[in-house]
């Protein structure tokens, strides 16, 4: 009897072996997959801009980098942050954007003469930066929302979509343009942060990123917005029986210290940057309903980006019967409706964040 028992307890243990094995191949195989799928994207990922490091300078190149003395010598890098007039040699550009001006030092540094190829390289980083964060980004956004072991092939296909679209290319090839890159991957860091250690977040660690986005462009500011939007659907998704303005409440809060932090830097920023600084603004009113329209075609440029170019010269409109007036003013509504509809599903929240961060940014 106590023969017959331990044959059948090592039968069930050795079935239970096999078992384990068994799936620990098939989660082996399926890592591997993923992690083959991960290298095949930045394969391609460098294939696509290999042809673009020794592009030449262009536009503000010239004045921010070109004839820019002081970004020659690395002991400048702490003027940077004490003098914009340091960011440019053409005073009606010279703004105050430190960061990017240490890294124009590093990368001439790097290069010895100036020549574009070092240059060209560390916007590429920020770029295959921006693309890993995006990916936890994404992925957590997806899990949060709707898990599922497929997230991650879905996170890697959104970040894939990202970096090897070619409107990214605009920002990438044109040097200077690194502020956005800068900026925007301080805004996807603090996110990527702020998501992964929620119990760190009273010590403000999510904010650096952002405070160092905001000083190579102040539209990282748009993080606290962003912020808040995200935290209001996470408390919408969990939010029991909380009414939606106790939703409201809770979100302002938990996104009060990134509003307060953005908001000071900003008058800092505008505070230090020179008189002679001249904005390629407009009045405001032009401003606003001229923003519809080039949503409208950030969004066409999107599912077809044909006809791309680094400078548009699209001018500002400034009648509302202006028949691009009234598209982007249409195509703002249905924005609105889609972002209405899918807040009833909360399988649609990761898409209702995207296009909240759309209008945001």
């Amino acid at each position: 009897m106590v023969k017959w028992l331990y044959g059948c307890n090592h039968l069930t243990i050795q079935q239970y072996n096999n078992e384990t094995i068994t799936t620990g191949i098939m989660l082996n195989n399926i890592n591997s997959l993923f992690y083959f799928f991960c290298f095949t994207l930045l394969v391609i990922l460098i294939i696509t801009y290999s042809n673009h490091f020794h592009n030449s300078f262009h536009f503000d190149d010239s004045h921010t980098i070109e004839n820019n003395i002081f970004i020659r010598d690395l002991k400048n890098i702490p003027k940077f942050f004490t003098d914009a007039t340091t960011s440019s040699s053409n005073p009606s550009n010279q703004s105050y954007r430190p960061v990017v001006s240490a890294t124009l030092a590093v990368g001439y540094w790097l290069s010895g003469d100036g020549s574009p190829f070092f240059f060209h390289l560390q916007n590429f980083w920020g770029l295959f930066l921006y693309t890993l964060l995006f990916f936890f980004f994404a992925l957590k956004i997806f899990n949060e929302f709707n898990p599922s072991p497929s997230n991650r092939y879905l996170a890697l296909f959104s970040a894939a979509l990202f970096s090897l679209h070619p409107l990214a290319a605009e920002t990438v090839n044109y040097i200077i343009s690194r502020s956005d890159i800068i900026s925007s991957v301080g805004v996807i860091a603090g996110m990527v942060l702020w998501l992964y250690f929620p119990q760190k977040r009273k010590f403000g660690f999510y904010l650096l990123p952002v405070i160092v986005g905001m000083l190579a462009k102040p539209s990282a500011a748009m993080f606290a917005p962003i912020l808040f939007f995200a935290d209001w659907l996470l408390n919408k998704h969990d939010s029991g029986n909380q009414s939606i303005t106790q939703q409201i409440n809770k979100s302002i809060i938990n996104s009060l210290p990134a509003f307060i932090v953005c908001g000071i830097l900003y008058l800092f920023i505008d505070q230090m940057t020179p008189k002679t600084w001249i904005p390629g603004g407009t009045s405001l009113w032009n401003y606003l309903i001229t923003q519809p329209y080039v949503m409208l075609l950030y969004f066409r440029n999107t599912f077809l980006p044909i006809h791309l170019s680094a400078d548009t010269d699209i001018s500002a409109f400034s009648s509302l019967a202006d028949l691009k007036v009234v598209a982007g003013f249409l195509f703002l509504a249905l924005v609105f409706v889609a972002i209405i509809l899918g807040m009833k599903n909360k399988k649609m929240f990761p898409a209702v964040l995207g296009w909240l961060w759309f209008l945001a940014a």
